[in-house]
């Protein structure tokens, strides 16, 4: 039931479903990894991957692995978003392949959440990188971080 509505609904009302496929989920997530891992309709796999986020769960990874090659922007930034605060390494993982993303924009997403893990491996990635907004971004990481 609530994932029909996910189909129809706007951010607001799909964060409202996501925190309750949490909640519901929150003593076995299988279920709802199972689901997004064959969801094809972009709003589901939105509400589905805020949910996941949600959880915490590092059995979700497999789940963000596959969100992250969607050819559709929004789906790989939930992505970002969902492992930015994950430590373990697979999410890192993750968002490093993000640092490779098609879009500048959401590479240089990827390297603010990756920095302070890892800023070598960032600079690694990005310094030939030719975007010249992929660039100015890692010249203020490296800013902020001679800041202290």
């Amino acid at each position: 039931m609530l994932l029909e509505h996910l189909k129809i609904a706007d951010a607001p009302y799909r964060e409202a479903i996501a925190h309750a496929l949490a909640k519901i989920h929150q003593k076995d997530p299988r279920p709802l990894i199972s689901l997004a891992l064959t969801a094809e309709e972009k709003p589901v796999l939105l509400g589905l991957l805020r949910a996941l986020e949600l959880l915490g769960s590092s059995d979700a990874i497999p789940v963000f692995q596959r969100a992250i090659q969607n050819p559709d922007a929004e789906v790989r930034r939930a992505v970002i978003t969902a492992l930015a605060s994950r430590e373990e390494t697979r999410a890192q993982q993750v968002l490093l392949e993000a640092l490779r993303d098609p879009d500048p924009r959401l590479r240089i997403d990827a390297a603010r959440t990756l920095w302070a893990v890892d800023p070598h491996t960032v600079l690694q990635a990005l310094a030939r990188d030719p975007a010249p907004e992929v660039q100015e971004a890692v010249r203020r990481l490296l800013q902020e971080s001679a800041r202290g």
